[in-house]
Order: C-alpha cells, then sequence, then structure tokens
C-alpha cells in the first residue's frame, strides 16, 4: 500500500520543463470528498533565463462553458480568457509600467470539474499548494482573477477564510456571477486579509447584472479600512472580458490595464505606510516657434508619472489657461469640436472613447498663446500628485501666409442629373481675423456657363457641368498683411461610353477558359480585342471580335481560349470605336491548376460519383457541386484537400437519368467543370 504522505504529493505532469505550456492532474486524494483537480500551467519566455528571479502568478479561473474532467476535457480552458491568449494569442505575459516595475507571469489555468455547480475554493487552494512547491514563484505576488462563472469563484477564495484571503495580494473578478450574499463574515475576510479589489462589472451587462458586485463591493466596505478596492463599471455587455478586458495587453482599452496593475500590487506593502505618487507630465513648459502654416498637433503625456511603492490608477488632465475653444482633438471621431475637459468622469464609460483620464492626449491648437494643462495622478489607496503643463505657441512675429487646401479632385459621371461640385475648402491663418479676401476662379479653359453659388468664400457650390471635359479652378486666400496661397482642383465630367457592358465574366470548363460578356447599347462600336495576361499587368492581344450586328439591344459575346495559362489568367477587353478611341474593360482573373489532374468514374453512373484530384496546386478546402442541364444545383458538398491525392464521393440516389456537372471550386477564383452522364 502507498504511503499516504506520496499520495498527497503525487501530480501527473507532461513536459514542464521542455514546453511553456504544460498540463498536469492531481488525483484525488484519500479521504477528500474533493475530485482531481486538472490544470495547465504557462511559464514565460524568461522563465528559466534568472534562477534568482521569483515570478508574480495568475490564476484563471474559466467560465461555465469550460467545464470538464480536467484530463481529456482539459484544452477548454483555453477557449477564452487568458487561456485563449496564451495558447491562440501566443500572448508572452511579459508587460512593463510606468512606475519602473516590469515582470513576466506564470499563469496557471485550472479547470472546473463538471459535477461542481461553482468554483470550489479548495481548488485554488490545491494549485497553490503546487504552484509553492514546483515553481519559482513570488508568494507575495499571487493574482486570481476569472470570468462569469470564474469571476464567482474568484470573490469565494478569499471569503472562504482570512486565511486564504492572505494567500492573494490582488483579485480582478470580471462579469463575476454571485454566488453568496457575500455579507457578514465572508466579505469581512476579505477585508481583513487585506485583498486588493479590482472588480469589472458591466452597468449593462446582459447576462449577470452589475448590482451583484455592487452588493459585494459595500459589503466589503463596511468591514473597515482595507487595501484598495476598486468598481470599474464601463458599458460593454456581459462579453466584455473577452472583447476588452483579458485582451487588452497593449493599453488598447485601459490604462493601466489589468496586468500592469497587477505588476503593482505586493503582500509586502499591506500594513506598511502609503507612499503618494510623483505625476510627471514632462518639460513643465514647452515653447513652439510656429512656423508652418496650419494647425500645430502635440502630444501630452502622463506616462512617466510614478508611484514608489503601488500603482497609478487614474489620470486626469484639466485645462487651467488658454482659450480653450482653440483646442481641438486629433486622431478623434469628433474631430474638430472642442477638447470637452470637463468630462473627467472615472471609470470611463466606454472603454472605446479615451476621454480626459487616459494618460496620453493628442491635442490640436488653432491659434497662437499659452496653454496650461494640470495633470492629476491617484494611486491604488487615494493618495494624489498633480503638476502643470505649459504650450507656448509663437511665431515671433513672423506672419505666414494662409494655408488654403481646396480638397481632392471630383469627377462627376455622364448621367444628365450629376452636374454639380461641392467646394469644401479649408482655410486656416495663426491670425485668422486678418483673412480679408477669397477667391475662387477658373483656371484654363472652363466655359462661362459654370456658375459659383457663393463668390467670395471657399465653401460654395459650383454648376451646371453639363458638357464633357476638364475644369480647372483655383481659390486663393489672402491675408490681412497681402500674403497669399493658393490650391486648385480639378472638375471632371465624363462622356457617355460607347459602350454599356452588362457583365464581363469567364470560368474554366474542361481545361478551357469561356469568356463570355454582353453590351445593352454599343454606340460607334468597331470592335473588341480579348487581352491576356498571366500577371495581371502586362497583356497582350490574343484575338479580334467584330462588333454584333444583331438588330437586339442586348448584343452577347463568347470566346473560348484553349490554351490556358496553368494558374491565374487575367482578361480584359478593349474596345475600339469607328475612329479608333480605345476603352478598356474590367480586368477578370480565371484560375486553373497548374498540375493538377480531377478524374470523375464511372460514366455513366448509377448512384454515386467518385472523383480524384490529384497534384499540389490545390490546398484547402474545395467546394463541390452538382448541377443539372438547366443549372440548377442536386447535390453539394465541402472537402479539405491536404495531401497530394483527394479521392472524394458524392451520393447521387434517385437521380434522373440526363446530363449533369460536377464543378469545383475554391474561394481564391479556381474553378473546374466536367461533365458526366447519369
Amino acid at each position: 500500500m502507498k504511503p499516504a504522505l506520496l499520495t498527497l504529493l503525487l501530480v501527473v505532469s507532461f513536459g514542464i520543463s521542455r514546453s511553456q505550456l504544460a498540463p498536469h492532474y492531481m488525483p484525488q486524494q484519500p479521504g477528500d470528498t474533493l475530485p482531481g483537480v486538472g490544470f495547465y500551467t504557462y511559464l514565460p519566455p524568461d522563465y528559466n533565463t534568472n534562477p534568482a528571479n521569483k515570478f508574480p502568478v495568475i490564476i484563471a479561473l474559466s467560465g461555465n462553458g469550460e467545464k470538464g474532467n480536467g484530463t481529456t476535457d482539459l484544452d477548454k480552458v483555453f477557449t477564452s480568457g487568458i487561456g485563449f491568449l496564451v495558447k491562440t494569442k501566443k500572448a508572452t505575459m511579459k508587460f512593463s509600467y510606468a512606475n519602473g516595475v516590469h515582470g513576466s507571469f506564470v499563469v496557471l489555468l485550472p479547470q472546473l470539474d463538471s459535477k461542481y455547480p461553482n468554483w470550489v475554493p479548495a481548488y485554488v487552494g490545491r494549485v497553490i499548494a503546487w504552484a509553492k512547491l514546483n515553481l519559482n514563484i513570488d508568494p507575495n505576488r499571487i493574482f486570481l482573477t476569472g470570468y462569469s462563472l470564474g469571476g464567482g469563484g474568484t470573490w469565494m477564495y478569499p471569503a472562504a477564510g482570512v486565511d486564504s484571503a492572505m494567500r492573494i495580494a490582488g483579485i480582478v473578478p470580471v462579469s463575476a456571477s454571485g454566488l453568496a450574499p457575500f455579507l457578514g463574515e465572508s466579505a469581512c475576510n476579505i477585508a481583513s486579509g487585506g485583498t486588493a479589489i479590482w472588480a469589472i462589472h458591466t452597468r449593462d451587462d446582459n447576462q449577470i447584472p452589475d448590482s451583484i458586485s455592487r452588493k459585494i463591493i459595500d459589503s466589503i466596505k463596511h468591514c473597515g479600512p482595507i487595501s484598495p478596492v476598486v468598481l470599474d463599471s464601463p458599458i460593454g455587455n456581459h462579453q466584455i472580458y473577452d472583447l476588452k478586458i483579458f485582451p487588452d495587453t497593449a493599453n488598447q482599452f485601459e490604462y493601466p490595464n489589468i496586468y500592469q496593475w497587477m505588476l503593482g500590487v505586493n503582500r509586502q506593502n499591506v500594513g506598511t505606510a502609503n507612499q503618494p505618487p510623483v505625476a510627471n507630465g514632462g518639460a513643465t513648459d514647452s515653447t513652439v516657434n510656429v512656423s508652418t502654416s496650419y494647425h500645430y498637433r502635440q502630444t501630452i503625456s502622463g506616462v512617466l508619472s510614478t508611484d514608489p511603492n503601488d500603482v497609478i490608477v487614474k489620470y486626469v488632465w484639466s485645462w487651467v489657461a488658454g482659450d480653450s475653444l482653440k483646442i481641438f482633438p486629433f486622431n478623434s471621431p469628433v474631430y474638430y469640436l472642442p477638447v470637452k475637459f470637463y468630462d473627467s468622469t472615472w471609470p470611463r464609460l466606454d472603454l472605446d472613447y479615451r476621454n480626459m483620464t487616459w494618460p496620453e492626449q493628442n491635442f490640436e491648437f488653432t491659434a497662437l498663446g499659452n496653454y496650461t494643462f494640470k495633470l492629476t495622478v491617484t494611486d491604488m489607496f487615494g493618495a494624489v500628485s498633480s503638476v502643470n503643463k505649459t504650450i507656448r505657441l509663437t511665431n515671433n512675429g513672423v506672419n505666414t501666409a494662409p494655408y488654403v487646401s481646396i480638397g481632392n479632385n471630383i469627377t462627376l459621371s455622364a448621367t444628365a442629373s450629376d452636374t454639380s461640385a461641392n467646394i469644401n475648402a479649408t482655410v486656416f491663418d495663426w491670425e485668422t481675423a486678418s483673412l480679408t479676401n477669397f477667391s475662387l476662379t477658373p483656371a484654363g479653359t472652363n466655359p462661362a456657363t459654370v456658375k459659383n453659388d457663393v463668390p467670395g468664400w471657399f465653401q460654395t457650390k459650383l454648376h451646371p457641368f453639363t458638357t464633357p471635359g476638364v475644369y480647372k479652378f483655383t481659390l486663393t486666400a489672402t491675408d490681412g498683411q497681402g500674403l497669399s496661397n493658393s490650391s486648385t482642383i480639378t472638375v471632371t465630367k465624363q462622356a457617355p461610353l460607347p459602350v454599356t457592358y452588362l457583365y464581363f465574366n469567364g470560368a474554366n470548363n474542361d481545361g478551357k477558359n469561356i469568356l463570355k460578356w454582353a453590351t445593352s447599347k454599343e454606340l460607334n462600336n468597331d470592335h473588341f480585342d480579348v487581352l491576356k495576361s498571366d500577371d495581371g499587368a502586362n497583356f497582350s492581344p490574343v484575338v479580334t471580335i467584330p462588333a454584333s450586328t444583331a438588330a437586339t439591344e442586348t448584343k452577347e459575346y463568347s470566346f473560348t481560349d484553349i490554351n490556358p495559362f496553368p494558374g491565374s489568367n487575367y482578361y480584359r477587353l478593349a474596345q475600339y470605336d469607328i475612329d479608333g478611341t480605345k476603352k478598356l474593360s474590367d480586368i477578370i482573373n480565371i484560375r486553373n491548376a497548374g498540375n493538377t489532374v480531377i478524374a470523375t468514374y464511372p460514366n455513366p453512373i448509377k448512384d454515386q460519383l467518385y472523383f480524384t484530384v490529384k497534384g499540389s496546386d490545390i490546398k484547402g478546402l474545395v467546394k463541390a457541386r452538382v448541377l443539372d442541364a438547366s443549372g440548377k444545383v442536386v447535390k453539394q458538398m465541402n472537402f479539405e484537400k491536404n495531401t497530394s491525392v483527394s479521392n472524394q464521393t458524392i451520393q447521387l440516389p434517385g437521380l434522373q437519368s440526363g446530363i449533369y456537372i460536377l464543378e469545383l471550386s475554391q474561394d481564391n477564383g479556381w474553378q473546374s467543370v466536367h461533365r458526366f452522364v447519369k
């Protein structure tokens, strides 16, 4: 009989020293009702480079859909959350933060047994004990996080007892379910254990109401002074954990993200005197000599702010002095609306919108002067620090010409109703009040019939353009000191096309490329040249097709290329008027299999069709359809071709006698058609 002590320590592990990801299984212990625990370990790339380094640990608890038996079902932990990051996204779990803290996380991914409706605290306890015995980890930096059902388990472990809470540096429950009322002793266990908390629960959660997290937070706060407790309530619905929280490894939505927050949390700081943060907005004053004629853009950043003993969780920029109506955001969907400096709510309502609580702000200034901003940072314990940042814009008394951009060139179609062009120019001058004069004048030969709706302004409408041709107009702006600048726009009114195409397409049929096109109107059409290319750039004529003399308004044409190139074949039509003018059609591509051989058998068939696709040119998903003589699809299937030879069968019971077509195709344009008889 095996000694009990050996049974307690028995763990089945696979390849922990050879791979970043390794599965483990702790069997059920004698006399214990808790079943075995299966889990994955993730070791970051630098785990073995410095044996003296103690690594922080994240234990990630998954949701209800990831339950399993801990062995053959264990890969379910990679479905979502941090498991998905390390397995599918290949995340290194290495992060840095502006307080000088940087590091890589060891990750543990336990699987909840399907027998349990909710996470059991003993699961987490066993995994923590195993990690302390077998991994090079920092016991003062063990973190617990989870989403949905796993978020509920994240609350449950430190609530189970003060000793459990004291094993954890911090928890991040996201969209967490409510497994207990968290009133009285269970809430106070977390408070007494000094566990740092960053709870995230969206106010528009459509599965688990955020009131659950709010009640838990309120219960913990009633227990007296504890480590920091934060409830972040943005909008983003229940799945925010997989859309914006766990995948945010590069500060796309949050600063700090949850991983940077963990880097700043350490149980060594519990019970010690907090040290306030140090706000840093870069150089206190920045003087800029404006030499350009357009708006000046400047990024101000507070990411250099530091905290000596924890992490900064809140940044707020505010406006102190200067003309705030001359400050605009850039790289923003609300472009050319002044910055809303009053929008300093935190947590942010929508993580997609970087308001004034984001550490970096991108400003565009539209007038000379001094602009002063204030950066305020707050750490986990509520300590605050502020600093001012002033940007001084000057031209040193040297006037510059106005900035003028009339916009992109405009093309009007040949239709009779498309006859007007709207001019929405941008004109700017640092001394805006001194702009005195705008003129929009024809440049070159322009018919006098074109009118300007608002002469002497830079936003207007030109019309009517009824005669095909090219029209040019120049906008000139002049400031009070006589300096001018100009910008020219071209308006092209297209002429009716001599040929109107209804369609132009092609397909491969039994090794031949068949092109078909049709026209609904032809004016002075002489002939078509069919042009062919193997690269889509260099075309050569292969045949001339005379213009149709048919009396019908719709005219149809075709050409069969009996010698297509292996691989891609590009075709376009060159249409010639009777005066020799040439117009080119769009390009179509027919992709043929170069060394691919396709065989169908038997012929005629009985109740099933066999076919073989042989060759290396065709790989991946292939779509197969059987069509009758009218083109109706009678059977279809998909198959993967991952080897040089693929043998397939299509069952066709009850098929009527007649001629049928087997059509094989891929999304990249390749198509092959084969006839058979029933």
